[in-house]
């Protein structure tokens, strides 16, 4: 397990497993949590830390954090999948714009957070949608869903 906090952020990382990430899942507003290909959890990610757990439960984890200066962050903010799909582009077109510094987004290990404000700036507030994409056990009954497409064995003659 590996604890890592980004100052710019202020979002604190906590590494289960080390494992590739599949897909991120917002659990509240401030926790992020990344799972694998097998759906376990692999990092846990808490924003606006500071404004959370405060500087002296930090420290008492061994994350000493100075005298850095802080904003509060009432805006949404989405990972680079969910971003694409909510303004319907690809992946690969809002992470080129974010690493060009046209859209605000800010990294989180190897992926982008978008602000849903940026977002809305950068496309218009008539192409940002609502998500829809539901995961889990009970999601193919809850309408709305994008399942994924399974790969269909090729035949041998």
């Amino acid at each position: 397990m590996r604890i890592t906090y980004d100052p710019r952020a202020d979002a604190l990382a906590i590494e289960l497993r080390d494992v590739p990430v599949a897909r991120t899942r917002e659990v509240t507003d401030t926790i992020n949590v990344d799972l694998g290909k097998d759906g376990r959890p692999v990092v846990v990610e808490i924003l606006n830390v500071r404004k959370g757990l405060g500087d002296e439960v930090l420290r008492h984890v061994g994350l000493d954090l100075g005298g850095i200066q802080w904003q509060q962050e009432s805006d949404t903010v989405h990972a680079t999948d969910e971003a694409a799909q909510l303004v319907g582009v690809s992946r690969q077109y809002l992470s080129k714009m974010a690493r060009e510094g046209k859209i605000p987004a800010r990294r989180s290990g190897r992926d982008w957070l978008f602000y849903r404000s940026g977002l809305v700036e950068f496309f218009g507030p008539g192409r940002v949608e609502e998500p829809t994409v539901r995961y889990g056990a009970n999601a193919s009954r809850m309408g709305n869903v994008r399942a994924p497409r399974r790969r269909v064995p090729r035949r041998r003659p």
